[in-house]
């Protein structure tokens, strides 16, 4: 185990299951659902933006096993991790920024971008059209 010596982080942003660590850790879990709905004309409703109508949510992500048969043997000869100064825009979207040693990270984000958008006046009373853009899941 090291110490996390830092003079000065400067991080305008932490968010969405984002994490700032200094110091050592065991293990770090992140998740995020992100459903990112764009629409020509805005209208919500009640029922709108479930994550479980949408399979990419849902789907297991595969993960492959990690038996790399590596020995390490490590000789820390100053007790410090030593850093002067940070600077940094944003931590986003179940990422880590960490100064120190971890054993373990586990981290998801899973995005579903829609977008409605309208493509001229449409036949029936000069009402636009809606088209539905969806990337492949």
């Amino acid at each position: 185990m090291r110490n996390s010596v830092v003079g000065n982080i400067y991080i305008n942003t932490v968010l969405l299951s984002s994490i700032l660590q200094a110091g050592d850790n065991v293990e770090i879990k992140s998740r995020t659902k992100v459903l990112a709905i764009q629409e020509a004309k805005p209208e919500f409703t009640t029922d709108e933006g479930r994550f479980e109508d949408f399979q990419i949510f849902e789907v297991p992500i595969p993960k492959p096993d990690v038996d790399e048969g590596v020995r390490v043997r490590t000789a820390n000869v100053n007790p410090n991790i030593c850093v002067s100064n940070i600077k940094i825009t944003s931590v986003t979207t179940s990422s880590v920024f960490q100064i120190g040693a971890n054993r373990l990270m586990d981290l998801e984000t899973r995005v579903k971008h829609i977008r409605q958008l309208e493509r001229g006046a449409g036949a029936a009373g000069g009402q636009p059209q809606v088209q539905v853009v969806q990337p492949p899941t």
